[in-house]
């Protein structure tokens, strides 16, 4: 699908929006973590050549490189198909040290016959695999107060 610098624009708005305004998303961050959605700029890569994507991210307000349980996590949807790639990786951003939250392809890649229904399968994916991490880090943390009492 071929689609001018205002169609664009118009697709990349409404991806957005509902990216932002999706509770689902918005209920699994934690003090200290954001999602950025900065519209200015993905309306301006939009309708610049040969953009085809836009994206959104989950960072933490204060970065610390050397978090090993930081996350990392880049929604990018394409906008001449639904589809799209996510990038949800924990640790640090170097040398191999972090590791990926995501393994399936279809979690990581995932295609859908439109943009509503891409919307879902990349809300379902980040939100279980965010929520199983921290599930996971949280029974670590348990355990080893526990070792310390």
């Amino acid at each position: 699908m071929t689609l001018s610098g205002d169609d664009k624009v118009a697709l990349a708005s409404a991806i957005l929006t509902r990216a932002a305004t999706d509770t689902d998303f918005l209920q699994l961050t934690i003090p200290g973590e954001s999602w950025e959605f900065d519209f200015g700029y993905q309306t301006r890569w939009a309708m610049g050549y040969p953009s085809r994507s836009i994206s959104w991210y989950l960072r933490r307000d204060a970065p610390d490189p050397n978090d090993p349980d930081q996350l990392h996590i880049e929604v990018r949807v394409f906008l001449d198909e639904p589809r799209a790639t996510v990038f949800a990786e924990v640790g640090q951003r170097w040398f191999g040290k972090n590791r990926p939250l995501l393994t399936d392809t279809f979690r990581i890649h995932p295609r859908a016959p439109s943009y509503e229904e891409l919307h879902d399968r990349i809300v379902t994916s980040v939100c279980s695999a965010l929520l199983a991490y921290r599930e996971a880090l949280e029974s670590v943390r348990t355990a080893q107060l526990l070792r310390a009492a």
